[in-house]
């Protein structure tokens, strides 16, 4: 399947299949889209964004029979409501009615929800839920896009529920709570706060250069500012204060990441692959982590979350389809008074055009023709073939290309590079990456030794896992995360 992830400015794509259980990832593509396209998560040039689409898709040789879309946009409005306990249909509809009467919301946006838990509530136990209402016109327009594209639906979803079937899958998650998930862009951040184990509130927040002075460092300033928002609401909640931020997205400088927010004394983390994810070695997984998270299958006992599902854009979209309708039957009723009042003048040329289709087709009925034709449809069931070995050869050589390798110069480095400032005290590898825990009496040095070890360009990503003092020699602990590079040699043996 395809996987897109939709936002105003790019729309990043990730190609995979369900093998095993797992979903193996085969290629991974950004769009750029042009400004005014997508304003907010609303389609306005539905003819221009196709022709950019289908242009992408077919020079990255995208093909598939279905596709799954995340999308993100500031108009969708989140609720904690709490319902009586129900099921299915009934549930639903309890969720859409409070929706409609708490927020003003009305038949023109779609009400999507998830069961996070129960409470008591005047003596009887009721179910906690956080429902989402997209507007109705956002979903339409993908539909359409993907009409045009002859590529058929299988889910739209909003993208704080694709992301938390990865970051709910991490069991080292849950000892984090309360948690807060981030997906820093260059146009918008997306926070998701995380309680007992479940997404308990999500927003998205636009930020623009001009918001901060026009500052270069104008994300980060975004980043320390809602983060500190985030903790305050936590803890406004009853929340015990948020000690652990997760990032995605953009994450290529994780360290000036971290020092944006340092002063509010949390850790940071960046997402960590699910391990039913294979064959993302070859392009960063933050950066599309929702589209992966939209390929993979949510909870349907306490989940409703695919948009296609609700009532709300099946009905809309045959009411403003009705219209269409009406007036492509009123230009057959046209055309055919137009062909009626021609007939008459092309009827004598009839008689000839029929004695030349019986010529054609007794020559298309021949013994010679149809020998030919038998030998085409053998040469196409051949070529299938090969092109099947051919696909077979080039999955074969990704997974190879994929293996990560790690030699002598590695460990050279990692010496190097802490040489005088940090003692390692053990190196473990594990799921191709590895753990390197240092310590060390200055607690400027983490941070010193981790760049370093980033800027020595020998590795794929280098990870700053926290700080940890140690007692009663006042020393400090941290562990660098090091990602290998994939498919190349690194160095003498």
């Amino acid at each position: 399947m395809l996987s897109f992830d939709f936002s105003d400015k790019q729309i990043r794509v990730v190609k995979g299949d369900l093998v095993g259980g797992k979903i193996r990832i085969a290629g991974a593509m950004v769009i750029d889209v042009p400004n005014g396209v997508i304003i907010n998560g609303f389609i306005q040039e539905l003819s221009k964004l196709v022709t950019i689409v289908s242009e992408r898709l077919r020079d990255n040789r995208f093909y598939d029979k279905e596709a799954v879309i995340s999308l993100s946009s500031s108009q969708i409005v989140f609720r904690e409501l709490k319902v009586p306990k129900a099921k299915g249909n009934q549930l639903y509809s309890m969720v859409k009615n409070q929706m409609q009467s708490d927020m003003g919301v009305t038949d023109d946006y779609n009400i999507t929800y998830t069961v996070v838990g129960e409470v008591k509530e005047d003596n009887k136990v009721v179910s906690k839920i956080l429902a989402a209402a997209c507007p109705n016109d956002i979903i339409i327009g993908i539909k359409r896009m993907f009409n045009m594209l002859s590529l058929p639906l299988k889910s739209i979803s909003i993208n704080c529920n694709c992301i938390s079937r990865i970051v709910l899958s991490d069991p080292r998650n849950k000892e984090r709570m309360p948690l807060l998930a981030v997906q820093i862009d260059d146009h918008f951040l997306n926070l998701n706060l995380y309680e007992n184990n479940q997404l308990a509130f999500s927003r998205v927040v636009p930020i623009d250069k001009e918001d901060y002075g026009n500052s270069e460092d104008y994300v980060y300033e975004a980043l320390n500012e809602n983060v500190f928002k985030m903790i305050q609401f936590n803890r406004a909640r009853g929340g015990s204060g948020i000690k652990d931020v997760i990032f995605y997205g953009n994450v290529s400088d994780y360290i000036k990441l971290t020092r944006a927010i340092e002063q509010q004394d949390v850790r940071t983390h960046i997402l960590a692959v699910p391990n039913q994810i294979i064959g993302y070695e070859k392009f960063e997984f933050a950066l599309y982590a929702n589209a992966i998270g939209a390929m993979l299958k949510g909870k349907k006992e306490t989940e409703k979350t695919n948009l296609l599902a609700v009532e709300g854009s099946i009905g809309r979209e045959k009411i403003s389809g009705g219209g269409f309708y009406k007036s492509l039957i009123a230009s057959f009723v046209l055309t055919a008074a137009v062909v009626a009042s021609v007939f008459l003048v092309f009827d004598y040329m009839n008689k000839d055009i029929i004695k030349k289709t019986d010529e054609i087709n007794e020559e298309i009925n021949s013994k010679k023709v149809q020998n030919q034709l038998t030998q085409l449809s053998q040469n196409e069931i051949y070529l299938q073939e090969l092109q099947d070995y051919i696909n077979g050869v080039e999955v074969a050589n990704k997974a190879i290309d994929s293996q990560k390798i790690f030699t002598q110069k590695v460990f050279n480095t990692i010496h190097e590079k802490t040489e005088g400032r940090a003692t390692i005290m053990f190196i473990d590898y594990k799921e191709e990456k590895l753990y390197v825990t240092m310590r060390t009496n200055e607690k400027s040095t983490p941070a010193d030794v981790i760049e370093s070890l980033y800027d020595s360009k020998v590795f794929d990503a280098v990870v700053y896992d926290g700080l940890q003092k140690k007692t009663p020699d006042n020393n400090y602990e941290f562990c660098a995360v090091i990602v290998l590079k994939a498919g190349e040699s690194l160095g003498d043996e």
